[in-house]
């Protein structure tokens, strides 16, 4: 199954507040591995785990360079640098650990934060929206932890360094960016295989209450980018995203992806999950306002080489297509940055995007494939489609697969000239088979429920449900 990340964007909001003094054994030691907890700016040559550079963007635009804390939250800025794995305590190994089942380590990552000060300055809003999209550059010492993915809040750029002595360290260069949040506790977590669908809901109509200032990352080492593929034969493999990162303006969210075979002609599909309300806090009546979202990603040329690009430059949006729960068409913009590519999104709220990204192989693309251009998607096409469940006598072995055609056929459809089929196994059946490609593979015996919607040039797309007994 793909890898899972999740980055909890209330961390720009309440980063900092309540955290111990670090030990002097902590900062300061022989090992090189940084340690959970809070990270102080570094003092001594040899020491990791630890902020080794910050600077940030004064009212005047000038960059400005702090060497401690103190002079930092003078200046009105809380930086938080600190090592999270849950279940440890202050001062254990901020090391990656083997999990004794699967592939990957145990939730490990590194979290560097900046936001305006609100507690020791009593910062009234207007003077925090004053710091909205000025720069920071944030270094730390990661030691022997290789800080390889970050996810985040308007990330501009990072940077992975493995020194000669074989320690790493990374650095960010972003700006304050701005979020809306509101209290979600109406929308129960059980059953959780329905939780995104009434999240959705319950944010299309919702209006922000709260907004926060702040910039930062999560950063996560490199077992991470380890991923079981059930296609290649449950084993885990390296997904080529080293230096890879992904931000977004919204509350939190999550982000995982699918190995593919070296024969597909899709290289890879990425998912996001991500929350936020529509409306922003002074919509009222005929004249809302939505909030404003934004989703980006980063793809590494190690990406594209990994998918048999012979130069990673020619790469461009008709190799790439990305599709929402809510059948939103986002036109997505590529631009090209050192190392790889940038990829806005297009996403223009945060109702239900939860976008899909399917990238194709060199020679591939969303419009030289037939049905796998909407295969992929996490929903079906329009968010009010109700599909029916059709009787249906299709079974298939363990291992095997359906083509969407298929599936057209079992479900009664017409399939008009031009129209396009997406389908999506539910949730609550995932263990019995999944979407790859084109086609639904069997995993396991037990019976699969499929999702057929065909949706023409012009008209109403129309669902209906398969059942498929998987032996």
């Amino acid at each position: 199954m793909g890898k899972r990340l999740i980055a909890v964007m209330c961390m720009i909001a309440c980063a900092v507040a309540g955290l111990g003094p670090v030990p002097e054994h902590v900062a300061r030691g022989a090992s090189t591995t940084p340690v959970v907890g809070e990270w102080p700016f570094c003092t001594a040559a040899d020491q990791v785990g630890c902020i080794d550079y910050f600077s940030f963007e004064d009212a005047t635009g000038t960059m400005r360079e702090y060497v401690n804390a103190a002079a930092v939250k003078y200046d009105g800025i809380d930086v938080s640098a600190r090592c999270f794995r849950g279940g440890l305590q202050e001062g254990d190994p901020c090391a990656p650990q083997k999990t004794t089942v699967g592939c990957g380590t145990a939730g490990l990552f590194i979290s560097l934060v900046v936001t305006p000060s609100a507690m020791d300055r009593n910062m009234q809003p207007q003077e925090a929206a004053s710091y909205f999209g000025r720069k920071f550059i944030m270094r730390v010492r990661t030691g022997d932890f290789d800080p390889v993915f970050s996810l985040g809040k308007r990330i501009e750029s990072t940077r992975r360094s493995k020194l000669d002595s074989g320690l790493f360290t990374f650095e960010v260069n972003g700006l304050i960016d701005r979020s809306y949040g509101l209290s979600t506790s109406d929308v129960s977590p059980t059953p959780p295989d329905t939780y995104r669908s009434r999240l959705s809901q319950f944010l299309k109509t919702s209006k922000a209450s709260s907004v926060s200032y702040g910039g930062g990352v999560s950063i996560y080492p490199s077992d991470f980018l380890k991923s079981t593929s059930i296609e290649l034969g449950g084993l885990c493999v390296d997904m080529p995203f080293v230096g890879a990162y992904a931000d977004a303006n919204g509350m939190g969210f999550t982000t995982s992806w699918v190995p593919a075979k070296p024969t597909d002609s899709v290289a890879s599909t990425i998912k996001f999950e991500v929350s936020g309300p529509h409306y922003l806090p002074e919509s009222n009546g005929a004249d809302d306002k939505i909030v404003p979202a934004r989703i980006r990603f980063f793809l590494p040329d190690q990406f594209f080489t990994a998918a048999g690009y012979k130069d990673p430059s020619t790469f461009d949006a008709s190799r790439l297509l990305i599709t929402t729960m809510d059948g939103e068409k986002p036109a997505p913009t590529l631009t090209r940055k050192t190392g790889g590519v940038l990829v806005d999104f297009g996403i223009t709220h945060y109702s239900a995007p939860d976008p899909v990204v399917t990238i194709y192989r060199e020679g591939m693309s969303a419009s030289t494939t037939t049905t796998s251009t909407t295969t992929t998607v996490a929903a079906p096409a329009t968010a009010t489609t109700v599909p029916s469940l059709v009787a249906s006598s299709l079974s298939l072995g363990r291992g095997k697969s359906l083509t969407s055609s298929k599936l057209v056929s079992a479900s009664g459809l017409s399939r008009p000239v031009g129209s396009t089929v997406s389908i999506k196994v539910s949730a609550s059946t995932a263990r019995y088979c999944r979407v790859l490609g084109t086609s639904v593979r069997a995993l396991k015996a037990g019976t699969c429920r499929v999702t057929v919607t065909v949706r023409p040039k012009n008209g109403t797309s129309k669902s209906k449900t398969v059942s498929v007994k998987i032996t």
